[in-house]
């Protein structure tokens, strides 16, 4: 992947003017043939502001913000989370398991406010696949999520209990190749900042991450296959790299929220940045 192109500037020919189609950041007016000290022609911005390639500091500072607010929302929700299910753990109590369900809305919609489409971008969105990827697991997280709050077996038959299982699982699917596709969006965030060795973990995390996670869903179905009742060598195979896999998945989990709280942190200095620089560029006259 082309990272960059985050970085990229344009051309400028020997009097000074754009040579490349450079579109300004806040009412997308193409700024080719203009000089950087000047402001665009249509709603006044510099044009300095639209040739500081992709960083997230020139971005407009209230997308900025959104990202550094979901990612917040996100943090928040991964603590409600915890605290949750150790407290049911340890009291039993099933109302604490209801709070895990308006965590998981609240955690949708800071993922959504995370990955919201840049304002005014021209062309092909690049967080394209990314971006829509992580919205199109949420949504099939919440529909995978229906019936666990709805009993089928009273007004389904076998036969439909077992397409609308299929079809459970494949919803899953969708979901983790949504928390999958999230990693790449935080790592083109991490790119943007730019902190190339924060976008180097994220990437290290996604892989060792869901490599450990899909080691456990395999065994899983593994296990679900077993030839003949009681244990057996292979399903004893199967545990150990069960166990293994699973502890891997703990591991790799810690280091995925610290992960987080770090691009969370980048991503506030980067908000604060944004408006900062929009504030100096931002009012310039028309000339």
């Amino acid at each position: 992947m082309d990272y960059e192109r985050f970085l990229r500037t344009p051309t400028f020919d020997a009097d000074g003017n754009i040579e490349d189609d450079v579109y300004c950041k806040r009412c997308a007016y193409n700024l080719r043939g203009l000089q950087e000290d000047r402001a665009c022609p249509e709603c006044g911005v510099s044009v300095a502001l639209s040739t500081q390639g992709d960083l997230l500091y020139s971005a407009d500072p209230k997308w900025v913000a959104k990202l550094s607010w979901g990612l917040k929302i996100i943090l928040m929700m991964i603590a409600v989370r915890i605290i949750s299910v150790l407290l049911f753990l340890w009291y039993r109590q099933p109302s604490f398991l209801m709070i895990l369900t308006v965590e998981q809305f609240i955690n949708i919609y800071g993922a959504w406010l995370l990955t919201a489409p840049e304002p005014k971008l021209i062309g092909e969105d690049r967080n394209i696949s990314a971006r829509r990827i992580v919205r199109l697991g949420l949504i099939a997280g919440i529909i995978g999520s229906f019936p666990q709050f709805v009993s089928l077996h009273s007004v389904l038959s076998e036969p439909a209990l077992i397409v609308v299982s299929y079809c459970v699982i494949g919803l899953l699917f969708v979901r983790l190749a949504g928390e999958f596709a999230l990693f790449i969006y935080y790592e083109q965030l991490a790119y943007r900042i730019p902190h190339g060795a924060l976008a180097e973990r994220v990437c290290f995390l996604r892989w060792a991450f869901f490599s450990a996670l899909l080691v456990v869903i395999l065994v899983g179905f593994a296990r679900l296959f077993k030839p003949t009742p009681g244990r057996s060598s292979g399903q004893d195979v199967f545990g150990c790299i069960g166990m293994i896999a699973g502890l891997c998945i703990i591991i790799f989990g810690i280091m995925v929220l610290i992960m987080i709280m770090r691009l969370s942190r980048e991503l506030t200095t980067e908000a604060k940045r944004s408006r900062e620089y929009w504030a100096t560029h931002a009012k310039l006259p028309v000339r």
